[in-house]
């Protein structure tokens, strides 16, 4: 959620800054791939704390060393579902770095790369519902 939420600002603002336009500069797939993260990260809240409250969950949920470890594994070591959702994650994001770059807007990006971006975050949350806590 907070790469596209980053880069979703942070575009916006190039762009308003070089064209001085700040109107239609947001596309509607932008705001579905923000929708699609924000829920994602909402899910993946509302697990922990279904987890929390029932008692399956440790307390103390900061049980990885790096970054990557953490976005990438759960309890059982390193998982598909998260390597994918973090590919797709940085493969939209580059192509919405270029876009802003070369064109001064951002990419509208077709309905399959979204439904990908989205099935890909539904098996995450989907799949972090059964994981084991440390």
């Amino acid at each position: 959620m907070a790469v596209w939420f980053a880069l979703l600002t942070v575009g916006f603002v190039v762009i308003w800054v070089t064209t001085g336009n700040y109107t239609g500069i947001l596309t509607s797939q932008s705001l579905v791939l923000l929708g699609i993260s924000g829920s994602t990260a909402l899910g993946a809240v509302s697990i922990d704390a279904s987890k929390s409250a029932s008692g399956t969950a440790p307390a103390n949920p900061l049980r990885h060393t790096t970054f990557f470890d953490d976005i990438l594994t759960d309890a059982n070591g390193p998982v598909l579902q998260r390597l994918q959702v973090l590919t797709w994650t940085l493969v939209l994001g580059i192509i919405s770095v270029f876009s802003i770059y070369r064109s001064l807007s951002l990419p509208a990006f077709d309905d399959t790369l979204l439904a990908m971006t989205g099935i890909s975050s539904g098996l995450y949350i989907g799949f972090k519902w059964p994981e084991k806590p440390t």
